[in-house]
């Protein structure tokens, strides 16, 4: 394995690949993305219910979990069509089952990370956002620890402009979205926050296809490795 050769990527390159990815992908990712912001929406309920303000902020935590845990879930297909063949829904949820205590734990210390540096003036948490953009599909497929917290940040060096542009891309997309689904009613309980609910699910997939794919990418590109080779760990 070579590492450390030049290497940029390109923000068309990420966002088109992942798209495919996405769109081949489409009912399998919906129904898991459905599936794992079920808590979040079920906790939601339960805010607007209670009127506690602690609910909320539990479900949103929660919710940006769930977006976690479906990279990790979503890694394998992505990596699976990216070589060229197929991946069915069970093999996906084996996958993601078995990585699951793993990726939780890396997800939480990871958005802990992002979180502090938000709230130090935002920049710092977009900055470690970026250096561990693809730190859960890099557990699941190397099955790191918390060390993937480092393997991402060797990965994506030299390349977190064009990762940052493709996230704003999404968020634009997510943001776009779900202004659309407030137009479509004025219902400010339950009815607004199941359309955002459905925003979740159908974002939800394409922004975790991103990292799986942004990992892949990573991989080919300043390594040297191809994508059988990236594959074997689930042979």
């Amino acid at each position: 394995m070579t590492a450390n050769v030049p290497y940029r990527l390109r923000v068309g390159d990420l966002v088109g690949r992942s798209l495919a990815v996405y769109v081949a992908n489409l009912l399998p990712f919906l129904l898991l993305s459905a599936i794992a912001y079920a808590p979040g929406l079920l906790l939601m309920y339960v805010a607007v219910s209670s009127e506690l303000a602690v609910v909320a902020v539990v479900a949103g935590v929660v919710s940006a979990l769930a977006g976690q845990m479906l990279t990790g879930a979503l890694t394998y297909a992505v990596v699976q069509k990216l070589r060229g063949e197929s991946a069915t829904l069970a093999e996906v949820v084996s996958v993601g089952v078995r990585s699951l205590l793993r990726v939780l734990i890396l997800s939480i210390v990871v958005g802990i990370c992002i979180g502090l540096g938000t709230v130090l003036f935002i920049v710092p948490g977009v900055i470690l956002a970026m250096w561990f953009y693809v730190a859960v599909p890099a557990a699941v497929v190397e099955r790191l620890g918390l060390d993937a917290m480092g393997r991402s940040r060797t990965l994506t060096d030299g390349s977190r402009w064009p990762i940052f542009g493709a996230v704003v891309l999404i968020v634009i997309a997510s943001g776009g979205i779900g202004w659309l689904t407030t137009q479509l009613t004025s219902e400010a309980g339950m009815v607004r926050i199941l359309l955002e609910y459905l925003v979740s699910v159908v974002i939800g997939p394409l922004g975790a296809a991103m990292a799986a794919t942004c990992y892949f990418l990573l991989r080919v590109g300043k390594e040297s490795v191809d994508a059988k080779q990236i594959a074997a760990v689930f042979d």
